[in-house]
């Protein structure tokens, strides 16, 4: 009872509150303890800006990478091994195909949903979301000694082999427009490729080249390059992630909850806690 008295007392004088309290909102600034703590909410404000420029950048890389698919193609370097600064760029070639040493890679799903017409009066494989795989077969390329692997579309498992003997048939000399590809990063969940076995789950190029004597280059072949009843060519997906806005949610949702604690903890507390202050210091508490 005597303790509520004297905090009352306390409350009551409000010039001896004002000058008690000043002391002890400020003190508690410049401790060890609230610069420490001040460091969290600080950080957490440097992370949503540092996601908002790495967002910035990554769309910029996006939209730089979805021009490249969309340029004009030009010729393959007359050094192969620059082909890897060519990734996602359009390039043309000519050749023959070799049907002997194609490959099944997958499974996969086809990346267009829509059916396409062929412009022939007929249409291509309409897919929807079935399962199958892309038949990967090496081209002889016409203006130098040189076989590379070109990824001429997907075609449904329920129809692969109607559909690979089709592609047999595709004889003679072919122009080919297709995007410059690289190695695919295999997750956790895909199988190893199994070169004895013929079985093929992701792409690595060195891999199947050795496999198949070719040249470690690899193209994705256009839709444009798709024959009527053949796999359908425009596989290439510009896959980047982005997920940076949950994380500038994420790290400025910390910063202000992190923030409002510190203030109201060395800057404003709260009026009851400064009271129970005043009276420990007061008894030496």
């Amino acid at each position: 009872m005597s303790q509520c008295l004297r905090l009352m007392r306390l409350k009551s004088t409000k010039p001896l509150q004002r000058s008690r309290l000043e002391p002890y909102i400020k003190s508690g600034l410049f401790n060890e303890g609230g610069i420490v703590l001040l460091t969290v909410p600080v950080a957490a404000f440097c992370l949503g800006v540092w996601q908002i420029q790495r967002r910035i950048e990554k769309l910029e890389l996006i939209k730089s990478l979805e021009e490249k698919t969309g340029n004009n193609p030009v010729p393959l370097p007359s050094k192969l091994d620059d082909i890897y600064d060519l990734e996602y760029q359009c390039v043309k070639v000519r050749g023959v195909f070799d049907h002997s040493k194609s490959i099944e890679l997958g499974p996969r799903t086809n990346i267009k949903d829509a059916m396409y017409s062929s412009g022939h009066g007929g249409s291509l494989l309409s897919t929807g979301r079935q399962t199958g795989f892309w038949l990967i077969t090496p081209l002889k390329l016409s203006d130098r000694n040189a076989t590379i692997l070109v990824n001429r579309g997907w075609i449904p498992k329920i129809k692969m082999k109607e559909n690979y003997t089709k592609t047999r048939n595709t004889e003679g000399e072919v122009e080919i427009v297709g995007v410059v590809r690289t190695d695919e990063k295999k997750n956790s969940f895909t199988p190893k490729n199994n070169p004895g076995h013929n079985l093929w789950y992701y792409r690595d190029i060195e891999q199947i080249a050795k496999n198949l004597g070719t040249v470690p280059v690899y193209l994705d072949a256009n839709l444009a390059s798709t024959v009527r009843g053949g796999p359908i060519g425009g596989q290439t997906v510009v896959k980047l992630h982005n997920d940076h806005v949950s994380y500038i949610f994420t790290w400025f949702s910390l910063c202000a909850i992190t923030g409002f604690l510190w203030y109201r903890k060395f800057v404003r507390p709260a009026p009851s806690k400064l009271l129970h202050e005043i009276y420990r210091r007061e008894k030496g508490l």
